[in-house]
Formats: C-alpha cells, structure tokens, sequence
C-alpha cells in the first residue's frame, strides 16, 4: 500500500535498507533509536510508514499488539491501537481504523492515561474531519481541549484549539475559526512548533480570504511561507498563488 502507488525506486529502497540497519544495531545496542514528537520510541513500523511502506508498516504494528498483549504491557498496546487505527484510516480502511483507535481510548480510560486519551480523540477527529462529518469531529475535538487544559498540556491544547478552528472554516464559521486559529497559533509559537504554527496561520489566511480581507489573508499567507522557509518544507502552491493575486491587486490600486 505505497503512497504513490509504485515501487520504491533503488534509492529508496537503499535508504530503507541502511535505516533499518541503524535501528537493528541501536536496538542490539539497548539503545532508543529515535523519538516521536510526543517522546514515544520509534519501531520498525515507523520507518516503514515514513517511507511509504503502509502494508509493512501494518504488519509490523499488528506484531507489536500481539507482543504488548501477550506481556501484559497495557501502556505499549494503548498507543500502538491507536497509530495503528490512524494509519488504517489513512489507508482507507475506515472500519478497521474507528475498531483500534476506540479500543486503544478504552483502554486510555481504564487505566486514566490522559495523554493517550487526547491522541485517540484526535485521531478520531481527524477521520470523521477527513469524512466531513464536521459535528462527530468537533465532539473529539473539544474532548482534546478539555482533557489539555485539566493537564496544563500545551501541545494538545493548540492542536485542539486548531482542529476545532479548522473545523469551524470549513462549515463557514470565519469569525469563530479564525479566534481559535490565532489562540493556537500564539501557543504553538510560544512552544516552538513551527509546523502547525505554519498551518494555522494558512488556515487563518483562507478564512480571512474567504470573508473578503485581502489585507489580513495576504499577512498571514505570507507568515505562513516565512515558517515554511524556516522549517525547510514546500509552501502550499495555491497559497502562494493567492498571495500573489493578493500582492497584484494590491500593485494595481496603488499605481
């Protein structure tokens, strides 16, 4: 289930191979080999789900729910149901992905791990968001916000301020989303995460584009490439065609 639907090319393949080996020899080290942005381990379905290996990746995930089951380690099992959940959703298999992440948030619930709690809400947000079942997504969302402010937990905080902003855009609430966007914002800024600072901002642009303030859309499209350039990853092609007709317009009425 590659993300291209081809086969990786020898270089990639040839990546994979020398990463694995990496992570081979950490772990025959007793060493971690690299961390998630939430502190978790990386495994060896990580490295196949960053390349694109998604069957591979599965599989390895499904090794690891069985090893976790089979020593009784609750914590391992809870998030490895729900990334496996969240990749089985992004691989189209809707059912099997709802199944996993609401079996890894019963699990969060029983043993009141909160933090794992509010990754299965957002990950359920995501997919009813991606469904455009915008209500079902709000629910979660809001059970994010909930659960980060009883934890004082920034991260989870701006993520579910921003989701339920997002949401907002998309069902024509401008005002209420760009609120909750810029709220976000202020945190993620404040706690150095550039990339989602990055998306809010274009998600603030778009709804102050959509209510017809080309001045303020131009301000935040053009944040929004700045932090791009910052982190190193490609700005969205038709937010820097927006900022462009927006800096034309601009260009005309002064001349």
């Amino acid at each position: 289930m590659k993300s291209n639907g081809k086969p990786p090319s020898d270089n990639t393949r040839a990546e994979l191979e020398r990463v694995l080996g990496a992570f081979d020899e950490a772990q025959r080290a007793g060493r971690e080999f690299t961390r998630d942005r939430t502190g978790r381990p990386h495994t060896r379905a990580d490295i196949y789900s960053s390349f694109g290996e998604y069957d591979r990746a599965l599989h390895e995930w499904e090794k690891e729910i069985s090893i976790a089951r089979q020593t009784n380690n609750v914590e391992e099992e809870t998030d490895l149901l729900i990334i496996a959940g969240a990749y089985y959703a992004k691989a189209g298999n809707i059912p099997q992905g709802l199944e996993y992440i609401n079996q890894g948030l019963g699990l969060a619930k029983k043993t009141s791990h909160r933090e794992q709690e509010a990754q299965a809400h957002i990950e359920l947000g995501q997919i009813w968001s991606m469904l455009q079942r915008h209500r079902d997504a709000l629910e979660h969302f809001n059970e994010v916000v909930a659960i980060a402010q009883s934890l004082n937990h920034s991260r989870y905080l701006h993520v579910g301020l921003g989701n339920t902003g997002a949401i907002y855009g998309r069902m024509g609430r401008y005002q209420e989303s760009i609120e909750l966007l810029t709220q976000a914002g202020g945190i993620a800024q404040a706690t150095g995460d550039k990339l989602d600072e990055a998306e809010y901002a274009r998600s603030i642009g778009m709804a102050h584009f959509h209510l017809r303030e080309g001045g303020n859309a131009f301000l935040f499209f053009d944040h929004y490439q700045q932090l791009c350039q910052e982190i190193g990853i490609p700005a969205d092609p038709k937010i820097t065609q927006l900022a462009q007709e927006i800096r034309e317009v601009f260009r005309k009425r002064a001349g």
